[in-house]
């Protein structure tokens, strides 16, 4: 008897339509937010200084490569 009415509960579960509803919620806000870190990650390394290949004195002597 306790059996059966486990499968009952199991049942009703799956066919929740505000389950249903929560999951594609969660889906869409977990890609909503992957696009804004994705975003900042380039718009980051696009606003980002060029980095010098070697540095001078004002003698022209090179200070590091």
């Amino acid at each position: 008897m306790l059996n059966q009415s486990q499968n009952t509960h199991a049942v009703n579960m799956d066919s929740d339509p505000v389950s249903n509803i929560l999951k594609w919620i969660l889906l869409i806000v977990a890609i909503i937010c992957f696009a804004v870190v994705a975003w900042g990650t380039y718009k980051t390394y696009q606003l980002a200084p060029p980095l010098p290949q070697y540095f001078i004195t004002s003698s022209g002597q090179v200070i590091m490569a």
